[in-house]
């Protein structure tokens, strides 16, 4: 992500994607994942927003694409299989080498499996980063086709998401600091200028940018029960 601006105005740059998040169809279809591209979005003369993403993606904190889907099974666990990988372009490339992202990207894909309750039905969120450095060429790859396995002993990774249902932390990152809510309509990508930060009267001079940060809980209906798996701090 890019953020230029010669007037110094402050952007926070934050991708909604409230579409394409659900699977209903069999488990063991084939998966596909657009060819990751970069976007140049210009709201200005003098200013733009850059970013790296695909069909359906979400934005991580690390400004990497995120593969997320909810899928209504029960008792399983996922994995990946029958992957295919294409070295992804110059472009995307270069991104991730003048924002250093490489660090942040492993030589296996490495899904992340939770479980979450929506409108009442349970459902198992999975979420994964489609890119891998090769091992043996060292190259940056995306993952382009794959298929999901299930297997009905959960794993750690499942089990211990599910024990801190209960759970809770001693004390709430809104104890402290200063906090202000936004909202969005609709999917998209959304920034807030200096001025608007002003209109709205908080104060920002003096506050240093690198300390202001944009913060999401799930987004969704909250569940009826509460014995339910819900977003704590």
């Amino acid at each position: 992500m890019v953020l230029s601006n010669r007037y110094n105005w402050l952007f926070l740059f934050s991708f909604f994607q409230l579409q394409n998040i659900f699977s209903y169809g069999n488990i063991n279809t084939e998966r596909s994942v657009d060819k990751i591209r970069v976007f140049i979005e210009q709201k200005s003369d003098e200013n733009y927003i850059e970013y790296m993403t695909f069909t359906g993606a979400q934005i991580t904190s690390e400004l990497l694409p995120e593969y997320y889907e909810r899928i209504s099974i029960e008792n399983k666990n996922l994995k990946i299989i029958n992957e295919i990988y294409a070295e992804v372009s110059a472009d995307v490339l270069n991104y991730i080498l003048k924002h250093n992202l490489q660090k942040s990207i492993q030589s296996e894909v490495k899904i992340k499996q939770l479980y979450t309750t929506y409108r009442g039905k349970s459902f198992l969120t999975v979420s994964f980063i489609p890119l891998r450095k090769n091992s043996s060429t060292g190259k940056i790859e995306q993952l382009v086709s794959f298929h999901f396995s299930e297997s009905t002993n959960v794993n750690s990774s499942v089990n211990k998401l599910s024990n801190r249902l209960n759970n809770y932390a001693s004390n709430s990152v809104l104890a402290v600091s200063n906090w202000y809510k936004f909202s969005v309509a609709s999917s998209g990508v959304y920034k807030l200028t200096y001025e608007d930060l002003v209109s709205k009267n908080i104060p920002v001079n003096g506050v240093n940018s690198d300390n202001i940060k944009v913060y999401g809980n799930g987004g969704g209906m909250l569940p009826s029960l509460n014995s339910d798996f819900r977003y704590d701090d």
